[in-house]
């Protein structure tokens, strides 16, 4: 009689781990992430330079030559982003139940 008291309660106690064991491994988690990028980049680059045709010479020990130049650059970059993101968490869980 014992011996058969202890064998089911060995059974009852491996079966009641393994359900256990089940059940959370049964639980499961899904996780989903989605991102929509629009980006725009505009660069406007401009430059331009003149001597106005000058020429300059300069004879003798103490003379000068002066000769001028016009230069003029400009840049102009713009960026932009636009960013939609929609993150979603699911979790399911199955749970069992002994009828005793």
């Amino acid at each position: 009689m014992n011996r058969a008291l202890t064998l089911a309660l060995t059974i009852a106690l491996i079966g009641s781990l393994a359900v256990t064991g089940l059940a959370g491994t049964a639980a499961a988690a899904s996780q989903s992430n989605d991102a929509d990028i629009d980006q725009d980049q505009t660069v406007v680059q401009t430059s331009s330079s003149s001597s106005d045709g000058s020429v300059a010479i300069a004879i003798g020990d103490d003379s000068e030559a002066n000769s001028g130049n016009y230069v003029e650059q400009s840049s102009t970059n713009t960026q932009t982003a636009t960013i939609d993101q929609y993150n979603s968490n699911t979790e399911d869980s199955v749970f069992f139940t002994l009828g005793f």
